[in-house]
């Protein structure tokens, strides 16, 4: 509708600038301020195909602003007071050849990862079999990671985000970065996205766990008792959760194609009522609710988060946070997997699987090393050793 509107006035354009609440139509993209944005920035591409980018001054708070784009931006255990980021400038892109004009993809020293860490995944691999055994433990979410001693540069940053643009739709690209350390990444996970009207809201996330090739000589996970079973406890824990908000309306569990590696979906919707509640409130209670869903959790919920903080990795950071924007009634939210995490010393690639009592190490470590494999490929920065 607003674009209509535009054209009916003799404005078309496709890109967005604001600061704070002043909107600004323009044709050349005079505001846009890429070294800025390289050295402090904020993105994640919504549902709808629009890029929404945020850079300039960073201002943190406990709620998301009601006015303008809020981005929840955390770490995996939810420890940060302040979690809500408001950007000074922000621009919104849905037109992608406007997109790929903004960046320019030159050669970079290509960041070297050595450390495969199978000693710890192993060691996480056996806790979890004796969990089963001596408590209600049903399953566990081990990560491992490759370190790199290189560190990301603002070109490599503009790199990965060239080669994010055009990805298929399936796959949502976002990032964080500011004073050396930052996330960034290729999500097929969402979290949540909630479109508020009044007092009414819909809310829409996914149950995704169960992971192939897509050559896997097993055949089709649909078929496979351990992925099945993995993947029916996040079924039943999000809709376990989310049934106090309301009916929960479950849809079919489908296999689907995310290029060389093949999953498990199952979508889940309610309608809800916010009772009176502030949206802003709502939305980090939501959060709070859902993350970590089993399919980075575990389950039952109670017994997989005290093994998650009884196997805490230091570097985890972002690895599988919530990530994402409030902006206009409406809040989308990816989980934070097949990234790049680094800091002004190391940088890392995690990857994780659900363990269930029908797992095979051998098996979960070859997920582990294809899902690591399919982010260096998406990153396009990174040698393949693992």
């Amino acid at each position: 509708m607003l674009n209509w509107i535009l054209q009916q006035i003799g404005i078309t354009t496709k890109t967005h600038f604001a600061k704070g609440l002043n909107i600004i139509f323009s044709e050349d993209k005079p505001n846009f301020n890429k070294s800025a944005f390289l050295t402090q920035g904020v993105f994640i591409r919504l549902k709808d195909n629009q890029w929404l980018m945020g850079w300039g001054e960073f201002h943190w708070s406990q709620e998301a602003s009601s006015t303008e784009p809020s981005f929840f931006v955390s770490d995996f255990y939810l420890e940060k007071e302040k979690k809500w980021l408001s950007t000074e400038y922000y621009i919104i892109i849905s037109d992608l050849l406007e997109l790929k004009k903004l960046f320019k993809k030159e050669a970079v020293k290509t960041v070297e990862f050595l450390n495969t860490q199978f000693d710890g995944y192993e060691k996480q691999f056996q806790n979890i079999f004796l969990d089963f055994k001596n408590k209600n433990l049903k399953k566990a979410v081990p990560v491992s990671f490759e370190s790199s001693c290189d560190q990301l540069s603002t070109q490599h940053i503009e790199n990965i985000i060239y080669e994010f643009i055009g990805k298929p739709s399936y796959f949502y690209p976002y990032g964080f970065w500011q004073e050396g350390k930052g996330v960034i990444g290729l999500s097929p996970e969402i979290l949540a996205q909630i479109i508020i009207c009044d007092e009414s809201y819909e809310l829409h996330t996914m149950a995704l766990a169960g992971t192939a090739p897509i050559d896997n000589p097993k055949g089709s996970l649909l078929e496979s008792q351990k992925d099945m079973n993995e993947h029916n406890y996040v079924i039943k824990e999000i809709d376990r959760v989310l049934s106090q908000f309301g009916e929960v309306e479950l849809g079919q569990t489908e296999e689907v194609n995310l290029q060389k590696l093949k999953h498990l979906r199952t979508d889940i919707s309610l309608l809800g009522s916010l009772s009176g509640v502030e949206p802003v409130k709502f939305l980090n209670t939501i959060i709070e609710t859902l993350h970590p869903t089993p399919a980075l959790g575990g389950y039952p919920k109670k017994e997989a988060t005290k093994w998650l903080d009884e196997n805490r990795v230091e570097q985890r950071s972002f690895f599988g946070a919530p990530f994402g924007v409030y902006y206009k009634s409406e809040f989308f939210a990816l989980v934070a997997i097949r990234n790049i995490l680094w800091d002004k010393k190391s940088s890392y690639i995690f990857s994780g699987g659900g363990v269930v009592k029908e797992s095979l190490i051998e098996d979960e470590w070859s997920e582990i090393l294809l899902k690591r494999k399919a982010t260096k490929t998406h990153l396009g920065i990174c040698n393949e050793v693992n």
